[in-house]
């Protein structure tokens, strides 16, 4: 079981308690911009824990989804490493945090914290964030967390009624290790 600590976060293993709040953390207003109705549903949420589970006991493991808890043992988010292609080192990121909790840098603290696991640990070569262009928080926290921009992909996602970009942003193990990011944890 895979637990990391930061100095005001713990990114644990999912388990089925952590439903109520998984499921609540997605389902606010604000957070629901940048995703389909059908990526927020409680059938959704439940369906996602589900797979994280799962995913955490298999054997070579390759997805990381881990939550994202407090001092005291609040569930407000989560953050995941997926290895798209174990030849290549290469691996996708995400993290997704509860509107009641944005803007304290948890979602930096806990971004960097499993970016470090993954080139640290993993060994990866590459470490990739695909988001929609116009969440421009979800891209800060990547540019605080080392990342760079490499591509928009034009009109690539449709839903809510519309077009949207995505912004693909990507950092190397060799950039992690020669900067300052992986000491700011």
């Amino acid at each position: 079981m895979l637990t990391l600590k930061t100095q005001r976060l713990t990114l644990r293993e999912f388990n089925d308690a952590d439903l109520p709040a998984y499921t609540q953390l997605r389902s606010g207003e604000k957070f629901q911009r940048f995703y389909s109705e059908d990526d927020c549903s409680s059938k959704r949420s439940k369906e996602l824990l589900k797979l994280f589970i799962t995913e955490a006991k298999i054997n070579p493991r390759l997805h990381y989804q881990l939550a994202i808890t407090t001092a005291d043992q609040l569930l407000i988010g989560s953050c995941g490493l997926r290895i798209t292609s174990q030849k290549a080192r290469q691996a996708s990121f995400g993290c997704e945090l509860g509107e009641p909790q944005w803007g304290r840098g948890y979602a930096t603290e806990a971004s960097r914290t499993l970016i470090d696991y993954g080139f640290k640990v993993l060994g990866l070569h590459k470490i990739v964030v695909e988001t929609i262009s116009e969440n421009t928080t979800a891209i800060a926290t990547a540019k605080r967390s080392g990342f760079s921009v490499e591509a928009e992909l034009r009109e690539n996602h449709y839903f809510k009624n519309r077009w949207w970009n995505t912004t693909v942003l990507a950092i190397l193990g060799s950039d992690w290790h020669a900067n300052s990011y992986s000491k700011r944890r």
